[in-house]
Order: C-alpha cells, then structure tokens, then sequence
C-alpha cells in the first residue's frame, strides 16, 4: 500500500478563536462578526483600436461592518453620556489583532463609526444579535 503524505505547509492557521478585536480602548468579547475591505477603482484607458493602452487608477472604497451581541452593543451605551446615539461617537481607529504562534498582525480600520444599529429578536432565540453597519475611511493592512 502506498504512503500517504500529509501536506501541513502552515501548520494551525488562524481562525476565530486567533483574532482580537479592540473597539474604544478594550479587547471586544460580545462581538460574533466582523467585516471589512477595501478596494480601486481600475479601468482600461481605451485610444486607437480595440485593446486598451493603458490603466487608470479611480477612487479608493473602504467598508466594514459588525454585529455584536446585545450585551456588548449596551455596554458600549453605557459608556456614552445618557441619550447619546451609537452614531454620534466619533471617529476612531479600530485594531483587529490576528496571533499565529505567539507572532501578532494588526490591521488597522480607519475612522470608524457606527452609522446605525438593528435587531431582530425572534421566539426561541437564546442570544440576540446586533447587526452595525458602519463606516471608515480606510484600511491599513499589517500595520506594525
């Protein structure tokens, strides 16, 4: 019978459990999803004949969103002044912290805010969600 070989080029890789997420100074725990990207523009320049004779660079677009539990999403209220909105903080700058055998990565999600807050609640659920979708201005990838 032959011998099979194991391919492990990156050993553990990370995952949920290997990211961290800081919003307003502390390590998040109530938060279930995190998004961001970023992206360019890029457009063929067309001139004389079909193909394109050159490429031209347009506007750069960040986004990010995030749901947190509803315990989490009240903690963050309880540290606003009484009556204030999720999207009345102002901007901030996020880290989300990735560890893979002790080294640690940082992106970096640039002038973060809330633009708003959603919940749906349905019976038998045992945790409610908040879905946040928010806004930035851009991403620094592997910062150090």
């Amino acid at each position: 019978m032959p011998q099979t070989t194991i391919i492990n080029n990156f050993g553990n890789v990370i995952g949920w459990n290997q990211h961290e997420f800081v919003l307003f100074g502390r390590t998040v725990e109530g938060i279930t999803k995190l998004s961001y990207k970023d992206s360019m523009e890029v457009e063929a320049i067309m001139g004389a004949g079909p193909y394109p004779i050159g490429i031209g660079d347009g506007n750069y677009k960040a986004e990010c969103g995030v749901t947190l539990k509803l315990e989490e999403y009240q903690a963050v209220l309880a540290s606003l002044p009484a009556g204030t909105r999720i999207f009345e903080i102002p901007p901030t700058d996020i880290p989300v912290l990735s560890i893979r055998n002790g080294v640690v990565k940082k992106d970096v999600i640039r002038n973060f805010r809330f633009t708003g807050a959603g919940k749906e609640v349905s019976q038998g659920d045992k945790s409610v969600n908040m879905e946040m979708p928010c806004f930035c201005t851009h991403i620094d990838w592997n910062v150090q």
